[in-house]
């Protein structure tokens, strides 16, 4: 709003993007907008969840009861508003905004529901769509890109179940090189404009250092702490069934192990989706953090 770009004058953990997102909040210095924006997007994205899962529950895991397939999708989507509602930060902090998008991401490019995702043209303006989420949460929340990149590699597994003949290659390099170009674009522009790239070039190298360099262990007995310890028991309660979802479902794969069905993609389309969004996901963003 004063003309002055991140980067520049001072130094900013976080990306660009973020002085951009926060501009209607900063003109009307009131954190209110922001809590409208974010639970815009979450409810937004809950809408599109609904869609998505009903379309994969009905159309791709062979639920053949449109009634029960759209009370499972409303339910999940409330769900989904609840925990990102309910935990630390709630929706006042930018994990909220990041995750909505990454949803609409994958809601985006999977484009599972045939009610409306299979027509050419629609097909693009989802892929472009999907680009553009997905360059924004990274951009909110950088970790996300392992669990974005993934995507396109779901999709190809998915597509085995189908018996589909498709190429990883180039749909995974299209995918890569255009978060990159969109995440570049809505990132850097102001500072293209305005002659100030080498600022942005350098304040991405900066933020491209570890901020807390603690050792594995040292992290994972803090998220533990955190979670058993100091968030109450409220909190924690919530994060139960997703722990128990990922215990139950390695138990399942372990249990029929001897037949190598899963590593030779010899898999039904119910637990391809539930491996990649139940377990590699988070496992993934786990990694990054």
């Amino acid at each position: 709003l004063n003309g002055e770009l991140n980067y520049i004058n001072e130094f900013d953990d976080q990306l660009p993007f973020m002085q951009y997102l926060f501009l209607l909040p900063a003109f009307f210095k009131s954190v209110k907008v922001w809590v409208l924006i974010s639970s815009i997007s979450v409810l937004t994205s809950a809408f599109y969840l609904f869609r998505f899962l009903r379309g994969l529950i009905y159309f791709d895991w062979g639920l053949k009861n449109k009634n029960i397939a759209t009370k499972i999708s409303f339910l999940s989507s409330l769900g989904f508003v609840f925990l990102l509602s309910s935990l630390d930060g709630t929706l006042v902090q930018i994990n909220a905004i990041a995750c909505s998008f990454s949803v609409l991401s994958i809601v985006f490019y999977l484009g599972i529901n045939k009610e409306y995702s299979y027509h050419k043209d629609r097909n693009k303006k989802n892929y472009l769509l999907s680009v553009l989420f997905g360059a924004i949460s990274i951009s909110v929340r950088p970790y996300y890109a392992p669990h974005i990149l993934l995507i396109a590699i779901w999709d190809f597994h998915r597509s085995l179940c189908e018996r589909r003949n498709k190429n990883i290659l180039f749909p995974l390099f299209r995918w890569m090189i255009s978060l990159i170009f969109i995440g570049t674009l809505i990132n850097a522009t102001p500072y293209i404009l305005t002659g100030k790239l080498n600022d942005f070039i350098s304040g991405i190298k900066l933020n491209g250092q570890l901020l807390h360099p603690n050792k594995p262990i040292e992290i994972l007995y803090e998220q533990f702490n955190d979670i058993v310890f100091k968030t109450g028991n409220f909190e924690s309660i919530i994060y139960l069934p997703f722990l128990l979802m990922i215990f139950l479902f390695i138990f399942i794969l372990l249990s029929k192990f001897y037949n190598l069905e899963f590593l030779l993609f010899k898999v039904n389309k119910i637990k391809c989706d539930l491996f990649y969004i139940g377990i590699v996901s988070p496992l993934l963003i786990e990694l990054v953090i």
